[in-house]
């Protein structure tokens, strides 16, 4: 939980596949983020998966992630 928020566990499992997706795949960047990435984090990894956790969360219904801070 961060902030106060919780999230369903498949979203939190979609999370973690994603990241080990782009390891596997070697597309993972910890480069700063640049405009307009850097408003969801502070790095590329991070950016692209809250963008794949959005789409994730629209399919579901759920809300979207602002950014890295927000569950």
């Amino acid at each position: 939980m961060e902030n106060g928020e919780e999230r369903p566990s498949d979203v939190a499992l979609h999370h973690e596949i994603s990241h080990g997706s782009h390891m596997a795949n070697g597309q993972e960047s910890y480069e700063d983020a640049t405009p307009p990435d850097d408003k969801l984090a502070s790095d590329k990894e991070e950016a692209q998966n809250i963008k794949e956790d959005n789409e994730y969360r629209r399919e579901r219904g759920l809300p979207e992630r602002k950014d890295h801070g927000h569950l």
